[in-house]
């Protein structure tokens, strides 16, 4: 299996109330521009994205960018794209046909797994 990285990139839109030291406040999923993905929030999400939009005198806003670097690789046996993360046992399985690999991308030999 051949191993390969990716970079993933999360955008929220952050509401900090003014009022405290910074450890309070809403975040909200959004775009690279900031804006807003209403598709999957709740009504109180919503509800609370609107009151926060409302006040600006009562928040600091600003989007905010996370990086999260992903190892991946291609399954030997069917090609589906699998996500190495290991499942705690030190090995990961493809979504697809239920090959397991070990954390290295080599695949675990079936004769020790008793099959």
């Amino acid at each position: 299996m051949k191993r390969m990285k990716k970079t993933i990139y999360e955008y929220t839109i952050e509401f900090e109330d003014k009022r405290d030291d910074g450890n309070t406040g809403f975040s909200f999923p959004c775009d690279e521009n900031g804006k807003i993905k209403l598709d999957g929030l709740s009504d109180c999400a919503i509800a609370n994205y609107n009151k926060c939009e409302s006040h600006p005198e009562k928040f600091y806003k600003y989007v905010k960018t996370e990086s999260i670097a992903v190892v991946y690789g291609t399954c030997d046996n069917c090609g589906a794209e699998i996500s190495m993360n290991d499942n705690g046992h030190g090995e990961f399985v493809c979504p697809k046909c239920g090959r397991r690999y070990y954390t290295s991308g080599t695949p675990v030999n079936s004769i020790y797994m008793g099959k």
